[in-house]
């Protein structure tokens, strides 16, 4: 008997602690837009010059494009330097994981600085080393659409820019943090609900999105995808390809 599966016709960004949906959701940018955004419009309407900011297109229509990915937990980060200590709590540590490999090394760690940091430029005031903070949400996406993940624009946060790139659900279907960190000697307390980055999808179309808790179906496919991503000592891109697109729209 063949069994056609539907279509994949929403972003889906899939949570693997139950409740972090509700508490912090992935959210449209628009509704996510920065602290200043609302002083420039309450001005704007005093007097409502010909020129002002709250009328520009070219900075307000990136708010209505693209997902936020907030901060899933408090973590608070210590700096002497370029070395960096960070610590949250204790539960959080043990809280489940989109990668189940991963479930007792830290979810905040560092990429190496001799084989990837010190290559790319960064500002005087970042540590050297580009933070990674691992979160529990997982994206699933309609066939052939892929993300651009870009620092959160005009961010009330200067104390961090993520870096930017590209993000395949087709080759990993997780959503991490890849970050500079710009505060040197100091503590600071990255809270939950933070706007971290925005991802952008590379489409016309326009696709519903949900946000939720995983179930079931969505569990299997994080067994799966774990496997066949560590099986080898490299990651195989076309193996993972062909497993995420039979697994999630029948093999298109």
């Amino acid at each position: 008997m063949i069994i056609f599966k539907k279509k994949q016709k929403t972003i889906d960004f899939i949570s693997a602690v139950e409740g972090l949906a509700e508490a912090h959701p992935v959210t449209i940018a628009m509704k996510s837009m920065p602290n200043w955004t609302k002083e420039a419009r309450k001005d704007y309407a005093k007097d409502k010059p010909a020129i002002h900011l709250a009328k520009c297109p070219g900075i307000f229509d990136m708010y209505r494009y693209g997902y936020v990915i907030p901060q899933w937990c408090d973590i608070a980060i210590e700096t002497q330097g370029d070395r960096f200590r960070w610590t949250c709590q204790e539960h959080i540590k043990r809280l489940e994981r989109v990668d189940h490999s991963l479930k007792d090394l830290p979810i905040v760690t560092n990429h190496s600085y001799d084989n990837i940091a010190k290559f790319l430029p960064r500002r005087n005031h970042s540590i050297a080393n580009i933070i990674k903070i691992d979160t529990p949400w997982a994206v699933v996406a309609p066939p052939g659409v892929k993300f651009l993940t870009l620092p959160f624009p005009y961010s009330d946060f200067q104390e961090f820019d993520a870096c930017p790139g590209i993000l395949d659900p087709g080759i990993s279907t997780e959503v991490n943090i890849q970050m500079y960190w710009n505060v040197k000697d100091k503590d600071y307390l990255l809270k939950a609900g933070t706007p971290m980055q925005i991802l952008v999808p590379l489409t016309e179309k326009n696709y519903k999105m949900r946000c939720r808790d995983a179930n079931e179906h969505d569990k299997k496919w994080f067994r799966k995808k774990n496997f066949l991503a560590h099986h080898k000592i490299n990651v195989d891109s076309n193996i993972m390809k062909k497993a995420y697109s039979i697994f999630w729209y029948g093999g298109e």
